[in-house]
């Protein structure tokens, strides 16, 4: 897969993402604390008491346009750490630096 073929299809996703997360309406944002935070190159979506995690709150887009960096990673999982609810961080094989998935 060329790298252009791993950006367009992980903003495939990214766009999926972010349209459910606005889509909600406002009462339903309040009661379960729906937020979209673009931190460090990555945009982090949080939402209060739904399961499962890996759908609800997590961290897309990490190493994708821009190689993530030590201090990146730190700022996003301390802002997820912060929603005090479990996270998950999927990195995709050609998410940069090369070392990150690994």
């Amino acid at each position: 897969m060329s790298s252009f073929d791993f950006v367009a299809l992980e903003n495939i996703e990214y766009d999926a993402s972010i349209d459910l997360y606005r889509a909600a309406p406002t009462d339903l944002k309040a009661r379960y604390a729906i937020e979209v935070r673009d931190i460090a190159g990555a945009t982090c979506l949080s939402c209060r008491e739904v399961e499962p995690a890996m759908i609800f709150r997590r961290v897309v887009r990490v190493g994708v346009g821009t190689a993530a960096t030590d201090a990146g990673l730190d700022d996003v999982i301390r802002y997820m750490q912060s929603r005090g609810e479990r996270f998950a961080i999927p990195l995709a094989a050609g998410a940069r630096p090369a070392a990150l998935p690994g």
